[in-house]
């Protein structure tokens, strides 16, 4: 552009109050997301082509979504399909960052206006980015923190908090403002989850400390008023613990705890299953009571008068199932036609909302069947009987040799003959392979273009799903967030051993130890290989996800992702491949599926509720529930 910045910046001043091009923006109506299609439609019908430009290149502004979380690429394109993809704010050319620049301040779009200076913030020369980050700060000011509007501000408050926070004290009155704007929207009102929000908000960025008792009796007041609504006061009844622990009141916290912990009880006592008996549903509360209850020192409980409260929690778990985990076989779906398997599975998740886009997604494939797989495998011995006779030798991917598998009649291997065991998990390698390239491959970039979730988003679903332990949710959510932005390799490193815990979680609670006492004293945690060798492993998890975490995570013979992540032995290529993508899938599939069932399919849940044998389910009603 030949014009000076002054004249740029009065020409669109002017196209933006007058003409077809004054309703390109809707000031505190629409967010940036919202605003792509009309900056487009007024770059298309503006006659001026300096003006088209600007209009253009502010619609590639807000096309981006936030990535709060992400210091060093804090905005991502909104789609990606194959080698092609929207905008970053790493494309825009030097003439273009100058004509941002002279417009951006003209933004009527606070949001909008907020985003374009932190991306000219992220493109600028280090000592020239302060006055472009305050610009940032100001604008993200301007505009009112709603609860209507918070959907779309929380992310972009986000990341300004960050923003200030790191710029240290030349943005120290503006974090103040800002610190000051959420303590007043969190005053403003009681209704929905909105003060809940704003409070996780403050606690994140470590605002609000000199005020943590008063944020945390205003959360705990909110939940004593609504007590019918167990969802809601439960999640205020943990707010309001979590900042009382932040005051460094120990005996609030513990006292909101055991809040949380009497809500899940009483909607546990209303979700009876088939003909009566504790159901599915109900097990999924109970756990999760034992799990947040658990968190309360032995101690403590005492104090509290539910000493013995652990033990009856445990015993009703016992009697409702034990184990959530068997909810897994709530969904499946057919086999995917190879040929045709990209376009199918993209189809399965386009267009959903992103609740049943997830769904379709972890229902691409059910957890592999054991009984299939051990007749596929009967069937290849049968016509090729001589490799089963004899041993093999397998190697690592560098070469060393890790394993000598017997030959038909050895040790068998979970109880399976070791030739067929080994038959077996040929087949499931071949499986992962085949799925993770034909379907869920493709259908993980449709469904992460249409839908862009944040670390937020994995919190709530890990929370709610009854199949975290409660002490290990952020852990589990950021090994799905990782994932979900394609960072699969970090993902495992997480996720693999969280399952571990999960798993180990889950037989406790069905009341088998998982620990050992050596000679000397010292007990000590019994590995995933060797639980997973545990003769009630497929009463609690059912049997296919039993050889389902066998297969994949337990063993030399199969990926032996749990020895390769714990030992440092797995390589870029598998964990950024098919293996990486599969074990991130299995992970949220574990996690999502009893989300999905809490919220929308109870009832299937609880009529599909697996059984134990009567005498597995007799013995441990006889034992003493393990603390």
């Amino acid at each position: 552009m030949t014009e000076s910045r002054t004249q740029v910046a009065n020409r669109f001043a002017e196209a933006i109050t007058s003409g077809t091009a004054a309703g390109a923006f809707h000031t505190g109506t629409f967010g940036p997301d919202g605003l792509w299609p009309r900056l487009q439609a007024a770059a298309r019908d503006a006659a001026d082509p300096q003006i088209s430009q600007i209009f253009e290149l502010l619609g590639r502004v807000a096309s981006m979504y936030v990535r709060p979380d992400d210091w060093n690429s804090p905005y991502g394109p909104l789609a990606v399909i194959q080698e092609m993809r929207t905008t970053t704010y790493t494309d825009f050319t030097t003439e273009e960052i100058d004509i941002l620049a002279a417009v951006a301040g003209l933004v009527p779009d606070a949001l909008l206006r907020a985003r374009t200076f932190d991306v000219l913030a992220l493109l600028a020369e280090p000592r020239d980015r302060v006055p472009l980050q305050l610009s940032h700060l100001d604008a993200l000011l301007d505009l009112p923190i709603s609860e209507e509007g918070w959907g779309l501000e929380h992310a972009a408050w986000d990341r300004g908090l960050l923003v200030a926070i790191r710029s240290g004290k030349v943005a120290r009155a503006r974090l103040r403002r800002m610190e000051t704007a959420l303590r007043q929207a969190f005053a403003s009102t009681s209704s929905g989850f909105f003060p809940l929000r704003i409070a996780d908000l403050m606690r994140k960025h470590g605002l609000g400390r000199d005020r943590a008792g008063i944020v945390a009796r205003r959360l705990a007041r909110i939940a004593r008023n609504d007590k019918s609504n167990y969802e809601r006061a439960r999640a205020f009844h943990a707010g309001a613990a979590a900042w009382f622990a932040w005051a460094g009141d120990s005996v609030s916290r513990y006292k909101e705890t055991l809040l949380e912990v009497e809500t899940l009880l009483a909607e546990a006592d209303q979700l009876p299953g088939p003909g009566g008996l504790p159901g599915m549903q109900a097990a999924d509360r109970l756990e999760r009571a034992l799990r947040a209850l658990r968190t309360i020192p032995k101690t403590e409980r005492e104090d509290l008068g539910v000493g013995g409260l652990a033990a009856s929690i445990a015993r009703r778990i016992r009697e409702a199932g034990a184990a959530a985990l068997g909810e897994m076989r709530a969904f499946s779906s057919g086999p995917i036609d190879l040929t045709t398997a990209a376009t199918e599975s993209r189809d399965r998740v386009k267009d959903l909302s992103v609740e049943e886009a997830l769904l379709a997604f972890v229902g691409l494939s059910g957890f592999a069947s054991f009984n299939s797989e051990r007749e596929e495998a009967e069937k290849t011995i049968k016509e090729h009987p001589l490799q089963s006779i004899f041993g093999n030798v397998h190697f690592s991917t560098d070469g060393r040799v890790i394993y000598r598998s017997a030959g038909r009649g050895g040790t068998p291997i979970y109880g399976v003959d070791p030739a067929l065991w080994r038959q077996m998990i040929q087949r499931y390698s071949l499986r992962i392979n085949f799925l993770s390239t034909g379907a869920l491959w493709p259908a993980f970039q449709q469904i992460t273009n249409q839908h862009h979730l944040g670390l937020s988003d994995f919190l709530v679903i890990c929370a709610e799903s009854g199949v975290v332990p409660v002490d290990r949710i952020t852990q589990f959510a950021r090994g799905l967030f990782y994932g979900y932005c394609g960072d699969f390799s970090s993902a495992m490193q997480l996720l693999v051993p969280q399952i571990e815990n999960t798993v180990r979680n889950h037989l406790a609670n069905a009341g088998d130890a998982t620990s050992t006492v050596t000679p000397e004293g010292l007990e000590l945690e019994v590995g995933l290989s060797a639980l997973m060798d545990r003769q009630n492993v497929e009463e609690v998890f059912g049997e296919d996800l039993a050889f389902e975490i066998r297969a994949l995570l337990c063993g030399p013979l199969g990926p032996n992702l749990r020895n390769e992540v714990a030992h440092g032995l797995i390589n870029d290529a598998t964990a950024g491949g098919a293996y990486g993508l599969y074990c991130w899938w299995f992970a949220l599939r574990l996690v999502y599926l009893p989300f999905w069932n809490r919220v929308h399919d109870a009832d299937a849940a609880d009529g599909r509720e697996p059984r134990k044998p009567e005498d597995f389910r007799d013995e441990m009603a006889e034992e003493s529930p393990v603390e």
